[in-house]
């Protein structure tokens, strides 16, 4: 399937007339270090992009909720639910409807959810990620360790088609890791990813790095493009310049609650392409800035469909039902606002799972066991981009 997933991607990058990528790779190898194991001479130089898509759960929609979009960014094994013929579709989908596809990843620190985490000596992973108790970071000085690992991923994003990889937590040199690592210790790992990827003919997307000193203009060089997250919220985006200057990319997504009007104004004088979404990076895109030229037809595209107005979520489907021990039951979560929210919940009774509809509903549905029997009290949350809602549901067993 693979060979006929890269025949197919050929032949659609013949006809959309991609160009070959440009430069040579030059896999110069380091004291210590292993020389790249790749043989490609060329990978994507996406050069400035104006509309793409974060998506890191997965099943991924292609066209975007917003319509088509020049770049995807998704997760390489599929969130640890698609498998790799499935990403390998997806990512044949994307090219066929004439857009790119970037594969995420992590190579700064361990995941212990990923299918290759026992490969990862004990030697190498340091303190816990803040905010990720299921991740650790690793000590990027010992590359010789870490290579074979990384280059495992970046081969199987090869094989399913990607354009190019996104390694994330690349610039933890500034976190308490557990090892002392220094600007020089990032710049050198990451160079060596870099060239690591492009001996494999992908192109190399660096993920934020802005950190007051001279980590993204030592990065900039030998980067692609990058992702950003929250520049414009930080007001730290002039930062970026130096990709800006050299003709490459700069992907931002922004999570808090800005003036739309106002981050697409700066957005496009930048320039940049900027979107909003919630910070669980769904695929629900509420707003975006995309500059005219893209693949989109205006500059600024939300959600929002001729005849709706934007909204904040509210409740609309009862806070009270039953249900009978041993029996069918179902419930529907309605919500209004737009755009449409996402929705989130507490534990659910046993026997009932939770599906969400993608519209701002979600089923309750399944069949409570006699164990099940009382009240129950379930605590769902409704958000999309201008604010929540609450609401407690009670579900009784009889």
């Amino acid at each position: 399937m693979t060979v006929a997933v890269s025949l197919l991607a050929a032949l659609v990058a013949s006809l959309l007339g991609w160009p070959a990528a440009g430069t040579a790779a030059t896999g110069v190898q380091k004291p210590g270090v292993a020389v790249p194991s790749g043989t490609a001479t060329t990978w994507w130089h996406p050069g400035p992009l104006s509309s793409w898509q974060y998506d890191l759960e997965w099943p991924v929609a292609v066209p975007t909720n917003i319509g088509a979009v020049q770049v995807y960014d998704i997760d390489y094994d599929g969130s640890e639910q698609g498998t790799e013929a499935q990403v390998t579709a997806l990512v044949s989908r994307i090219h066929v409807e004439g857009s790119r596809a970037i594969c995420y990843l992590e190579t700064g620190a361990w995941e212990n959810y990923r299918p290759d985490a026992g490969q990862y000596p004990s030697g190498v992973l340091g303190t816990t990620v803040g905010g990720y108790p299921d991740e650790r970071y690793v000590d990027i000085r010992q590359w010789p360790v870490l290579a074979p690992i990384l280059d495992a991923r970046f081969r199987q994003c090869k094989a399913e088609g990607f354009d190019g990889v996104e390694t994330d937590i690349d610039d933890s040199y500034t976190e308490n890791t557990g090892f002392p690592l220094t600007l020089q210790d990032e710049v050198t790992f990451d160079t060596e990813v870099a060239a690591e990827l492009h001996s494999l003919g992908l192109a190399w997307f660096l993920k934020n790095g802005i950190n007051d000193d001279a980590f993204i203009t030592d990065m900039a060089p030998v980067a692609d493009g990058t992702v950003n997250e929250q520049c414009w919220q930080y007001d730290e985006c002039s930062q970026l310049e130096p990709f800006v200057k050299a003709g490459k990319p700069v992907l931002n997504v922004e999570y808090a609650n800005l003036s739309q009007a106002a981050t697409c104004a700066q957005a496009h004088a930048f320039p940049m392409a900027t979107m909003h979404t919630d910070v669980d990076l769904d695929g629900n895109i509420a707003w975006a800035c995309w500059r005219p030229g893209g693949t989109t037809t205006t500059s600024v595209i939300t959600t929002v469909p001729a005849g709706r107005r934007p909204r904040p979520p509210s409740f609309v489907s009862a806070a009270i039902t039953t249900a009978i021990a041993g029996r069918p039951f179902s419930f529907t979560v309605r919500t209004r606002g737009y755009p449409y929210s996402h929705l989130s919940h507490s534990p659910l009774p046993p026997g009932l799972k939770w599906s969400a509809g993608g519209t701002g509903t979600a089923t309750i549905a399944g069949t409570p066991p006699g164990t099940a029997r009382g009240p129950h009290s379930i605590a769902l949350m409704a958000k999309n981009a201008l604010g929540l809602a609450r609401q407690v549901l009670r579900i009784t067993v009889s």
